[in-house]
């Protein structure tokens, strides 16, 4: 046999051997079935702490890019006895599990999308929790027409919590093999950022409350602990 016909059986051969690879990581990771949550957002409560909240009508734009991998969601305005308001938006997300795909409606895009300019980047903020314990949310200061506003938000898949494309890689890794995946549930708060500190905090303390009931809601698809 030539050198030339040796050096095309190797390439063939590894090929070959990286396309089964390919298709072994991919039949691992990606699973048979995501299964539809019985419970609909719209039992989250109206009450929450010292907020009180009302169902405000989504963009239907916004709906119509939601529509291809969502299942369900909800947005309401929540406003305490100091007129202090708070925008919340969240999703059931069932089109999420392609290997090659971004985590999908990502705050940071789709305010980019509408005209938003980011002014602080993202910053990662330790929330501790009713009962003692720890989570991760994400905190982004954006402006747009003069007005700026801060973003608090993460995402949650079955017992993780993901907040960025490398971090929902790394949770999808942990589920690989599994016939059926946990829904990816989006949680998006947003309030007036003219008081940076006062905007901050207002959203951490609204988180404490709403992360209790996420954690409920998700509480029969906690598949992996974080």
């Amino acid at each position: 046999m030539t050198k030339t016909a040796i050096r095309l059986l190797v390439v063939a051969s590894f090929v070959v051997v990286t396309h089964f690879g390919i298709i072994v990581v991919r039949s691992g990771a990606k699973p048979m079935t995501v299964p539809i949550p019985e419970r609909k957002l719209e039992s989250m409560p109206m009450i929450l702490g010292e907020w009180t909240g009302e169902n405000v009508k989504t963009d239907e734009r916004v709906l119509d890019r939601l529509a291809v991998e969502s299942v369900d969601t909800a947005s309401r305005a929540y406003q305490d006895a100091s007129f202090n308001t708070i925008s919340l938006h969240m999703a059931v997300i069932t089109g999420y599990t392609d290997a090659s795909q971004g985590i999908p409606h990502h705050p940071l895009h789709c305010h980019k999308s509408q005209g938003y300019e980011n002014l602080s980047g993202e910053r990662e903020k330790k929330l501790t929790l009713p009962d003692g314990s720890t989570t991760t949310v994400a905190l982004v200061t954006m402006r747009k027409d003069g007005r700026d506003v801060m973003l608090l938000y993460w995402y949650h898949l079955g017992n993780q919590t993901v907040l960025n494309q490398g971090q929902l890689r790394k949770a999808k890794w942990k589920l690989r093999g599994r016939e059926e995946w946990p829904p990816l549930v989006k949680v998006l708060l947003t309030t007036s950022a003219a008081d940076a500190k006062g905007a901050e905090k207002r959203l951490m303390d609204f988180a404490k409350l709403l992360r209790t009931w996420t954690d409920e809601f998700n509480g029969n698809r906690n598949l992996v602990q974080e």
